[in-house]
């Protein structure tokens, strides 16, 4: 999936390869995830996002994919991918 390629390297990526050896319901998770990523960006023009203004099927997304091993790493989780970490790295955390 080319999309996840938009991103800094500070975790694993998820290559087209990875990607598909995830099941549909997971496949489907990191695209409602990615895409609302760029589409945040492109709204914000790059300021951070507030995590309430995260709509709930993306959060929903988020969490599967946190929680769920990512193919050929054992039990390494998808909490550990370079999306999931940039796009962590970049909410306003509430205080």
């Amino acid at each position: 999936m080319t999309c996840f390629r938009f991103f800094s390297q500070t975790g694993i990526c998820i290559t087209q390869s990875i990607f598909e050896k995830y099941s549909p319901e997971l496949r489907q998770a990191w695209c409602v995830f990615a895409y609302w990523w760029v589409e945040a960006l492109e709204k914000t023009n790059g300021e951070p996002i507030n995590p309430l203004d995260v709509p709930e099927n993306v959060i929903s997304a988020m969490g599967l994919i946190e929680a769920t091993p990512i193919p050929t790493y054992g039990d390494v989780k998808g909490d550990q991918s370079c999306l999931v970490k940039n796009v962590r790295r970049y909410l306003i955390t509430p205080m």
